[in-house]
């Protein structure tokens, strides 16, 4: 589903906007009035509430930007709210996407108007499960750092990745599903200027420097280096265009700002306040010394650069007949930080038996150590979708009871010799204990 952005659409489209929203949510009959004259009144729908009463609501919608919501509007809506003409209980609301005025609120108090401002939107949409985004109360963007989107080349590489696995074949993979996540992250490049004074000596210190953050902004702490690492790789930064990916990634997730770009501000300029206190000592003019913490305000650390923008993160779902495997990384367009492949195990040694191999009969991934023969086709064979059974004490593997029958009228008629030799380990313990007796006989004659 494409994100819905608010700053995008104008007021009747807000309304829409809205109408979906609340459709969403269980309320019934949702309808617009009039487009051409509302009489303060955007939308009318009911709903019961939790007592089991039936209740008429009436709407009002207002798309503001750099304004808030005045006293003026709730009047308006709660006349327009007692004339509606309804046998239900009414109750008024006002939405809109950005914030209201004290009076407003003081007012809508007094005569039981509902608010709803973009925080309550946001929340509206999240429970709705509609991808909706409020500028005026999140970042919102379409930077991010340049990554790739030519399907075949992202199939390739995860082939790549599989051939490093022993026995594996192309013909193996039935299908790929590509999911892109775009991570929110944020670089912030501050100065810090302070003075501490003292009416008798003056400037006592000086705070200066810069700082430079880089932090993911979504409340996530994992990975937190490799969206880093990939956003210093990076040249450029490109401009997503949701409509080019959506034949490309099965799934296209946008991950939240936080908050909106005055509060990351406000936040990071408290912070860079308080960790750049200090403990000094002076002495004033009357010779007493004295001891003093200081503590630089918060507006007196610059914010010089704010960057905001997605760090792209791809999580590939592969088919393998019978088992399904994810590769996920940060990517840009020239590199790769995985940090998940079960396309290659970690199996903690360089040594060959331990090294990744896969079943060619049913597309598992085992140490190769952990792999048998296939008796009849003498192919590698996992011991999960393998039949096994023993012959003289041998252990012998079978892809399937038919090839197991086949084995059983083959050692039915085998010679005896033939089956000692289905027993190679049998046959090495006689020879050595063989040797070891005709080792102690003729160590006992001389």
């Amino acid at each position: 589903m494409p994100r819905t952005l608010l700053e995008d659409e104008d007021g009747y489209h807000f309304e829409d906007i809205m109408m979906d929203v609340f459709r969403n949510l269980g309320y019934r009959n949702v309808r617009n009035p009039s487009k051409s004259d509302d009489m303060g009144r955007d939308i009318v729908m009911e709903k019961e509430n939790q007592s089991g009463e039936e209740i008429t609501y009436v709407a009002e919608c207002k798309h503001f930007s750099n304004t808030k919501v005045g006293r003026p509007i709730i009047q308006k809506l709660d006349s327009a709210c007692r004339t509606y003409d309804s046998n239900n209980k009414k109750q008024g609301m006002v939405i809109t996407t950005n914030k209201f005025s004290r009076q407003a609120k003081e007012y809508a108090e007094d005569v039981g108007i509902k608010l709803m401002n973009g925080d309550d939107i946001r929340e509206l949409a999240d429970e709705a499960g509609l991808d909706i985004y409020n500028g005026n109360v999140e970042i919102v963007t379409r930077k991010a750092v340049p990554f790739r989107t030519d399907k075949q080349n992202l199939r390739e590489e995860v082939v790549e990745e599989f051939e490093k696995v022993e026995n594996f074949q192309r013909e193996f993979l039935d299908d790929h599903k590509f999911h892109l996540e775009l991570i929110p992250f944020i670089e912030l490049r501050s100065e810090i200027y302070s003075t501490y004074e003292s009416d008798s000596v003056g400037v006592v210190n000086k705070i200066k420097g810069s700082t430079t953050v880089y932090e993911r902004a979504d409340d996530v702490d994992r990975h937190q280096d490799h969206a880093e690492s990939i956003y210093r790789k990076s040249d450029e930064i490109v401009h997503v265009q949701e409509d080019r990916l959506e034949d490309v990634f099965h799934h296209l997730d946008f991950k939240r700002f936080g908050f909106s770009e005055g509060e990351y501000r406000k936040e990071h300029k408290q912070k860079i306040a308080e960790n750049n206190k200090q403990q000094i000592s002076y002495t004033a003019g009357n010779n007493v010394t004295y001891d003093k913490t200081h503590e630089p305000d918060p507006e007196e650390v610059e914010v010089t650069r704010f960057n905001p923008v997605y760090i792209p993160k791809l999580r590939v779902e592969t088919e393998v007949m019978e088992y399904s495997y994810t590769i996920e990384y940060f990517t840009n367009e020239d590199e790769k930080i995985k940090v998940e492949n079960e396309a290659k195990k970690d199996v903690g040694t360089e040594s060959k038996a331990w090294r990744p191999a896969m079943c060619p009969y049913c597309g598992s991934i085992n140490k190769k150590r952990k792999l048998k023969t296939e008796r009849i086709e003498r192919k590698p064979i996992c011991k999960h979708c393998s039949i096994k059974d023993r012959y003289w004490l041998a252990a012998r593997y079978f892809k399937d009871e038919e090839n197991h029958q086949k084995f059983n009228e083959l050692f039915e008629n085998m010679e005896a010799s033939e089956k000692l030799l289905e027993n190679k380990v049998w046959i090495g313990s006689a020879a050595i204990a063989l040797i070891t007796a005709v080792s102690f006989a003729i160590t006992s004659i001389v």
